[in-house]
């Protein structure tokens, strides 16, 4: 939002005619008039239709703070609309005019340079920040870590004081980071329902919504899942094709804090967010997988140097607990004389079936031994 000042006039009044975007019509008809127009009080039915209500709400504006007269020159550059210069209570003569144009003009060209100037910081900005979060990205596999990089980064370029990263999963949506209000917030998780959300990862499409964010809602549909927000700009996460999180930041308070170049930022910081869980889930596997080949090699150098069974099944026993941390963990041998399974080695925190014998063919473990086929039964007291 580009810098307002006034003077004897109320903060309130700007304030409304900036972020409510109440002074947009009145600018644009001061631009249609040679760029300036002086009003006793703005009739809604000098204006389209569509803005008719603005120009009332302003109407009631300067009433409310004894506004008899305003004259507005449009401050505009053939690139750029920028607002309206706005003078109260003042009846003006020729030459006044002709100097509140020529200050307008002057304005507008300093608006431009602003703008210009502005636009070539951010943009250096923004190539710095990007490539400090591709960095952590690639030096690191702490998927906390990166989000808190990504978190403070992005926070240099716009208000990232409400912001959360979450993933929907298992009919959940599970936040992974949430900062709420500059507080970071424990991890959770919540039911999915249709909410803002939900939607953007459903779709897969980026929102920005700078203003009526009660409308929006209502026009999509959505449902409000927390706290109801007056801007948001939120954008999904897409790995391996398929969106499957979303990154957002909101603001409470106020309107127009998001714009359109804060949400191209955010899809880029998105994408390489991405990359980074792929590099953390690929990474975890070939741990688990390092993992499960050391526990394979333990145990065939224990079965090929033990020269004791009983020994050696102890010793396989501890080393699959180890690993899997189990909480019962046993290992029978078949007494074909008795027709019987006898535990020969246990381990685990509940481990008390040691020496214990169970018959060929009863209950689960009785059953894979006489069928000799793999079983996997997630609610034993149903068996």
């Amino acid at each position: 939002m580009l810098p307002s000042v006034e003077r004897g006039m109320s903060p309130e009044l700007v304030e409304a005619m900036q972020c409510q975007a109440e002074g947009d019509p009145v600018a644009e008809y001061a631009r249609n008039q040679g760029g300036l127009a002086s009003f006793t009080h703005p009739d809604p039915h000098m204006f389209p239709a569509a803005s008719r209500e603005q120009v009332a709400a302003l109407s009631d504006q300067l009433r409310e703070h004894n506004i008899h007269r305003l004259t507005v020159a449009a401050l505009t550059t053939p690139e750029h609309d920028f607002g309206l210069l706005a003078v109260a209570n003042h009846r003006m003569g020729r030459a006044q005019q002709r100097l509140l144009r020529s200050l307008a003009a002057q304005i507008s060209l300093a608006l431009e340079n602003y703008v210009l100037m502005h636009d070539a910081q951010r943009r250096t900005i923004e190539y710095a920040l990007l490539t400090e979060i591709g960095q952590v990205v690639s030096s690191r596999l702490d998927p906390d870590g990166v989000l808190q990089t990504i978190h403070k980064e992005l926070g240099q370029l716009f208000d990232t004081e409400t912001f959360y990263v979450a993933f929907l999963h298992d009919g959940e949506v599970r936040f992974e980071l949430e900062v709420e209000r500059g507080v970071v917030l424990e991890k959770r998780a919540r039911p999915a329902t249709n909410g803002l959300t939900e939607h953007i990862i459903r779709t897969g499409q980026p929102v920005l919504v700078q203003a009526n964010m009660e409308e929006f809602r209502a026009q999509l549909g959505v449902r409000t899942a927390g706290t109801p927000a007056r801007c948001f700009c939120g954008v999904p996460i897409v790995m391996s094709g398929r969106p499957v999180g979303c990154m957002a930041a909101l603001h409470y308070d106020r309107e127009y804090v998001y714009g359109p170049r804060d949400l191209e930022v955010m899809k880029t910081a998105a994408g390489q967010l991405a990359v980074a869980m792929e590099n953390a889930v690929l990474f975890a596997e070939e741990q688990r997988r390092a993992r499960y080949l050391a526990f394979l090699n333990n145990v065939s150098k224990t079965a090929i140097s033990s020269q004791d069974a009983e020994q050696m099944l102890d010793e396989i026993v501890s080393e699959m607990q180890k690993n899997f941390h189990f909480e019962h963990l046993g290992i029978g041998i078949l007494d074909y004389a008795t027709k019987d399974i006898e535990i020969k080695a246990e381990a685990g925190t509940t481990a008390q079936a040691l020496g214990r014998r169970i018959p060929l063919g009863v209950g689960i473990l009785g059953r894979v031994a006489r069928t000799n086929e793999m079983a996997l039964v997630q609610n034993t007291g149903e068996s």
